[in-house]
């Protein structure tokens, strides 16, 4: 009776994992391509691009209107081959349907875990924040409002992020911009506004990943 209960429990687990599987966080970028993902960041910011503005790349045909995920695309793109779709709802979806990602760790007291966070995003991760502004369709859920990259840390210690900010700034750039940017989770990046232009809903960092290589 043993030897056959051991077998049965093996294949409801087997089964178990065919229907739930879990998130495996096995995606990693090699030292490589992290320093390609970097050094195509530092070419962006040393051309100041502001939100939103057309950037026409050397060598291509057309533009490219830089706001936070055709930037993120563009970078994806330009370093490593790697294609994502447009908006930053879409790149949240490629993340989440890899495997990859992890909601933003909280305390007890459901205030951001710092100390987890530091040590769980890795350079390459894509970083999403939610209630960011007024357009975001309504059919988005999660209502995903703005995608950066994390870069690691600064020489000062501090984590750092690459992207397109409306405001802010920069390693390079004032009032926003395609740039690095000191990574604070607990800062908004935005809100919801009444008819009035009031916030009535903060935006919220929920989470970070990294899209599927393939």
């Amino acid at each position: 009776m043993i030897p056959n209960s051991k077998k049965l429990l093996k294949f409801s687990i087997f089964i178990l994992l065919l229907n739930y599987p879990l998130p495996i966080f096995t995606e990693k970028f090699t030292k490589i391509e992290k320093e390609k993902i970097k050094h195509t960041g530092e070419i962006l910011s040393e051309k100041q691009i502001k939100y939103g503005k057309q950037f026409f790349p050397n060598g291509k045909k057309g533009s490219i209107k830089m706001d936070c995920s055709n930037t993120i695309k563009y970078l994806f793109k330009e370093s490593l081959g790697i294609t994502l779709p447009r908006t930053s709802f879409e790149q949240y979806q490629v993340v989440k349907n890899a495997g990859n990602f992890q909601s933003t760790p909280k305390t007890v007291e459901g205030k951001i875990d710092t100390l987890i966070l530091r040590k769980k995003l890795k350079i390459g991760d894509l970083m999403f924040w939610i209630n960011t502004h007024n357009d975001i369709p309504k059919e988005w859920d999660p209502p995903i409002g703005h995608v950066m990259v994390f870069m690691g840390r600064s020489k000062t210690g501090k984590l750092t992020m690459f992207g397109a900010g409306t405001f802010g700034t920069g390693k390079r750039t004032q009032n926003g911009g395609v740039d690095f940017y000191h990574f604070d989770p607990e800062e908004s990046l935005g809100c919801i506004k009444d008819n009035s232009k009031n916030c009535i809903k903060e935006s919220e960092f929920i989470g970070f990943g990294k899209p599927s290589l393939e």
